[in-house]
This record gives structure tokens, C-alpha cells and sequence, in this order.
């Protein structure tokens, strides 16, 4: 049997047991051929990507811990979501749906709106739907320098292009590398007209959508920390009790900066 036919085949059967509700038996009875035949096609089916299946893990929110970490950090909202035993790739997209509806739904809210870069702002703006209407009125903001190496899809340019196309408004954006190879180079930057406004914007801004970084001992397949910073930075880092990064800022368990001279050169 030729390619073609085989994946007919296994399409046919398929759909024979997971829409039609047919059992193995039965389908191996209607097409003259074995149970065992038949179990082994819905596998290869599966194996090939012909089938595909999707577990909907439920997630239920967690609402004493958001009251006891709201109070405690002063924050306005908290939501916290157990998701069980569901696999972190599924945890990963349930997040991004979660915030997507969040944001749609408070967006309007706003005038002035940070936008980050990375793995959860790409996922969040890949389940926004689009804003009807279109909030012309809001200033979106990039928070931080350009990233020029980074995937086009993650850098907070792209980002920005996107969620400008989903919400409407007005884009800022920081003309400026993410890290300079001076404190006194950025000063001088930071004087620049063009770069100033957005500054005084970021100043403003009344929501940021934005993942958290962690430096980890993986921290190499971390396209981020990869591109950016030497295994010696790195290690320095790590020594001064550095947990993770926002914005290109490094910080300690305690949220507290690192005295760094990567944070002065951000």
C-alpha cells in the first residue's frame, strides 16, 4: 500500500473511532481487517501528526492565596490558578488565555500601556482577540531597549507591531539598544529627544504586560542571557545571588537590583 492510501486509511479509521464512536472490533469487521491492524494505524495515525489530541486540563483558582499575597504586597488584583497535574506546556497556554481575557477585557481602562518582550507576551497576543472597538486613545510603550538579535517573533518591536494591530493607539518605542557598553553612554542617550519621550511615558504607564526571567543553571538555553551575557557576567552574577531579570534589570531573591555594572549599562 502507497503512502497516500496508507494515511486514507488511517484518517478513514479515525475518524470512524473518535468521532463515530466505532470500537476497535467493529471497525476491524467493517474494513476486513484485524483488531490488532487497526490498533496499530490509530497509533501511526497519532505518531505521523494526523491525529492530534488535546487534554483540557480544568483550573481552578485559588482564592485564599491570592487574598494572603494580595495583602501582603499591597497588590489591587491577584489571580492564582491550580492546574493539577496538567503538563507545563498546558499550564504555559492556559496562562497566556488567562491573561489574553484579562487584558482584553481591561485594556480600555488604560491610556498608557507597557509592552515587554518574550515567550509569555508572544503567547499572550496569540490568544487576544482583537479590540471592537479599536482603542485609538491608549499609548502603547515599549519598556526597554531594542533587542536586535533576539527572534523577531519575542523582541518587544514585533510585539508592539502586534498588539498595535489587535488594540489600535499609538506606538512609542525605545530607539536604543538594550544594554550600551557605558552608564555614561546611556546617560547621553537618555538626553536624546526622541528617546526621552518615550522615557516619560514608561514613567506613566498604568499596566505592563510582562514575563519574569530566571537565571538558572541552564541559564545556555536561555536565548535571552545567551545572546546578551558572557558565561564571566553570568557567573557573577549568580555570585551576588541573582535569581532573575525584568526588563534587562537583574535582581536578588528579595526583588532587591544587583549592584551590577549589567543594571547601569541597561
Amino acid at each position: 500500500m502507497n503512502s497516500s492510501l496508507r494515511d486514507n486509511l488511517m484518517c478513514e479509521i479515525a475518524n470512524m473511532y473518535y468521532f463515530k464512536d466505532m470500537t476497535q472490533a467493529d471497525i476491524a469487521k467493517r474494513l476486513f481487517i484485524s483488531r490488532s491492524n487497526v490498533s496499530r494505524l490509530l497509533k501511526a495515525a497519532r505518531d505521523k501528526g494526523l491525529v492530534e489530541i488535546k487534554i483540557h486540563y480544568s483550573s481552578q483558582r485559588c482564592y485564599y492565596l491570592e487574598e494572603l499575597i494580595s495583602s501582603q504586597f499591597g497588590l489591587r488584583e491577584v489571580y492564582i490558578y491550580d492546574h493539577g497535574a496538567a503538563a507545563q506546556d498546558q499550564v504555559f497556554y492556559s496562562l497566556c488565555c488567562h491573561v489574553a481575557n484579562y487584558l482584553h477585557s481591561y485594556i480600555k481602562e488604560c491610556s498608557v500601556i507597557g509592552v515587554s518582550r518574550g515567550t509569555v507576551m508572544e503567547g499572550v497576543l496569540n490568544n487576544m482577540s482583537p479590540c471592537e472597538p479599536r482603542c485609538e486613545d491608549i499609548k502603547l510603550v515599549q519598556m526597554h531597549g531594542c533587542e536586535s538579535t533576539s527572534e523577531s517573533s519575542r523582541s518587544s518591536e514585533d510585539l508592539m507591531r502586534r498588539m498595535l494591530h489587535l488594540c489600535g493607539g499609538t506606538a512609542y518605542y525605545l530607539n536604543a539598544p538594550l544594554y550600551l557598553n557605558s552608564p555614561e553612554l546611556r546617560e547621553q542617550l537618555e538626553h536624546e529627544p526622541t528617546i526621552r519621550r518615550t522615557l516619560e511615558l514608561i514613567s506613566q504607564v498604568e499596566l505592563v504586560v510582562t514575563g519574569i526571567g530566571a537565571l538558572t543553571a541552564d541559564w545556555r538555553n536561555t536565548s535571552f542571557l545567551a545572546k546578551y551575557l558572557d558565561e564571566t557576567t553570568i557567573l557573577e552574577l549568580i555570585g551576588l545571588n541573582c535569581v532573575g531579570h525584568i526588563f534587562g534589570q537583574f535582581f536578588d531573591v528579595n526583588g532587591r537590583r544587583i549592584d551590577h555594572s549589567i543594571n547601569d549599562r541597561c
